[in-house]
């Protein structure tokens, strides 16, 4: 997971990002807020061991193509819609 400047989601770094994008719908604006943090000048960190939990019941779904995945995929299509200069570093 992601932890932006040592004290977890900054207010000023929202405020100056100009917060979550909303236009994603479940998937992506994670990536979205920490690379347009990247670009600004905000100290991030990458933590492999970090462990999400949410507090309700997750959905599971065994089929390989189900809603969510239509969702993820529509969410890196915005973010490479928004962020065309990402696919030129491949």
């Amino acid at each position: 997971g992601a932890i932006f400047t040592g004290r977890k989601l900054d207010r000023a770094m929202l405020d100056e990002l100009g917060g979550w994008d909303a236009g994603f719908r479940h998937y992506v604006e994670d990536i979205d807020l920490a690379y347009r943090a990247m670009r600004a000048g905000w100290e991030r960190w990458y933590v492999p061991a970090a462990i999400v939990r949410h507090e309700y019941a997750a959905v599971i779904d065994r089929r390989f193509i189900s809603r969510h995945t239509w969702w993820h995929l529509r969410g890196m299509a915005r973010f490479v819609r928004k962020h065309p200069e990402t696919l030129a570093r491949w």
